[in-house]
This record gives structure tokens, C-alpha cells and sequence, in this order.
């Protein structure tokens, strides 16, 4: 998780955004998911103006380590979840993340395609072939930023339909 405040911090400073320079505020809240409270880590106004271009993001994100599943007795390295309300409002749960090291995963990629498999709800894995501690959070950046471009061409293409 620190590695994510690292990554924040940097693109607040990359991109300009209106909190650069400043370090990132970290705290901790309990987060309610599935009837269970979880003791949760997160970052107030991570976004800080930057969001890499679309200058928006939520107000706060948090952690949850050790996130259960709902219905087994299983659980996921973190749970993500976003607020709009620094964290005084209702945490959305956004997906879970997996830290994939490849001396304990390499036998075991069946075993964690399964467990994706039995939920509904997208599992972000991370690799450390591919990213360091300190870079691992451009997945959560790219997963939002494709759902923002997703948004953005469904409300292109409903003004494109519409009979003015």
C-alpha cells in the first residue's frame, strides 16, 4: 500500500495536479462489505487534480486487507474501495487485488483462475514480473481510466442519438 502512496505522489507531480508537492494524507477507517467491518487503510484526495488527464477522481480510496469473499471461506489480498465524501460517506467496493509473487504463484495459476472465477466482481492481479511495489497501482489507474473512457463514449453516443 505504501508502494501506491509512492506511485500517487509521483503522478500528483508528473501531471501537475492542484496537490503536488504535498505528501499524501494516509488513515485508517473501518469499512463495512458484506455485513463484516474491516479495519481499512486509505488516502484522502489521492487524486489530487492529476487523475492522468481527466482531472477527477473519488475523494478518498481505501484498503482492505484481507478482504473475504462472500459466501467461502476464502479471501483476497486487498479489497479496493472509493468514497466521494473523504471517506465521511458510503465506501464503494471497486475490486479486489491480488499480489501475485512468482516464486509462490507459479504452481498455483489454476488455483487463482478458479477463485476469479467464483465471484462477480473483477479481481486485479498483480505481477511482479511486470510491476514493482512502487509501480503496481498504474494497474487501478488504467482500470479507472477505462472505465471513465467507457462512460464518456456512452454519453457521446446517447448525444449522438438524440432527435434535437
Amino acid at each position: 500500500m505504501l508502494g501506491s502512496a509512492y506511485y500517487i505522489e509521483a503522478m500528483r507531480d508528473k501531471y501537475n495536479g492542484e496537490l503536488c508537492g504535498q505528501p499524501l494524507p494516509i488513515s485508517w477507517h473501518i469499512v463495512t462489505y458484506n455485513q463484516v467491518n474491516y479495519e481499512a487503510i486509505y488516502f484522502q484526495e489521492p487524486w489530487g487534480g492529476w487523475a492522468r488527464g481527466y482531472g477527477a477522481g473519488p475523494s478518498s480510496c481505501a484498503f482492505v486487507p484481507q478482504l473475504k469473499f462472500p459466501h467461502i471461506n476464502y479471501h483476497h489480498d486487498f479489497g479496493l474501495f472509493y468514497s466521494a465524501d473523504n471517506a465521511g460517506g458510503e465506501w464503494g467496493f471497486q475490486c479486489a487485488i491480488e499480489i501475485d509473487p512468482e516464486e509462490t504463484h507459479k504452481d498455483r495459476k489454476d488455483k487463482d483462475e478458479y477463485r476469479d472465477n467464483i465471484v462477480d466482481y473483477e479481481v486485479i492481479r498483480v505481477d511482479d514480473r511486470i510491476h514493482s511495489c512502487t509501480t503496481w497501482f498504474e494497474l487501478i489507474m488504467d482500470r479507472d481510466d477505462a472505465i471513465i473512457e467507457e462512460h464518456l463514449k456512452t454519453i457521446k453516443d446517447d448525444d449522438d442519438t438524440q432527435d434535437w
